[in-house]
Parts: C-alpha cells; structure tokens; sequence
C-alpha cells in the first residue's frame, strides 16, 4: 500500500478557461497560466521523496505529469483509472449546463465506480506516489 498519496490537479487548461467540462482524451491542453502553476507544484514537489509518478490520460493531465516527471527527474506512466469522470452527453457542455451534485447524475459515470477505481490505484502501489489526476476523482 502507498505510504503517502500526494493528489495533484492538473494546471488550468483550456476547458477550465472556457468554462466547459470535457473527458476528452487529446483535447484542451494546459493554457500558459497552467504550465507556470504545474512549475511551482514542481518546485514544492522536489522537497519530497517521490517514488513514482501517475497521471490520467487525458491531455491536460499528461502535460502536468511530463512537467513535473522532468522537474523531479523521474519518469511517469500513465493510469487509466486516474481519468476523468466520465460525463457522457454532459460532455463538452458548458459548466452551467451541467446540474448541482453532477456525480449524482444519472447521465454520468456513477460517483461509486469513481472512488472504487481511485482507492484501487491508492491499494496497488508502494511508496511516495504522486496521483495527477483531475477536480471529481
């Protein structure tokens, strides 16, 4: 079992900019703003020991991991279970389209099947692990 979990968000990218919500695995890369923020995350990250480093798939994520995996000097691989939610014919909406309590939704990913894939990643592992993953999981 892990010994320490560290969760990272990805850095802002452009569907946080444009205010939609998005599983989409290659779209929506991280806007500048989100690349210096992923940079200080690494800057604070290199004070801890980490043993490795997981990441989504989806693009925003990949490009936060890369940063970061390049900062610490370690490498990454990628976790589908890190993923999004999956917000089906929510997907690509505008974030005020989308109701209060999403992961409620019948339309989505149930939030049950969320947590089992995200504490299966956290049982799997050994060591200081970095998770970066997104803001449902």
């Amino acid at each position: 079992m892990i010994n320490i979990a560290i969760l990272v968000r990805h850095g802002e990218s452009y569907s946080n900019t444009l205010n939609i919500v998005s599983d989409d695995l290659d779209k929506y890369p991280l806007t500048d703003k989100g690349i210096i923020q992923v940079n200080k995350a690494a800057e604070e990250l290199r004070k801890i020991r980490i043993d490795s480093i997981l990441s989504s798939p989806i693009r925003r994520a990949r490009e936060t991991a890369e940063i970061i995996s390049k900062s610490l000097g370690n490498g990454y691989a990628i976790d589908e279970r890190l993923r999004e939610i999956g917000f089906g014919k929510l997907n690509g909406q505008p974030l005020e389209n989308v109701p209060d309590f999403t992961y409620l939704s019948p339309e989505i990913e149930p939030w049950e099947r969320i947590e089992k894939r995200m504490l299966s990643v956290i049982e799997e592992y050994e060591g200081n692990v970095l998770l970066i993953s997104h803001a449902f999981p």
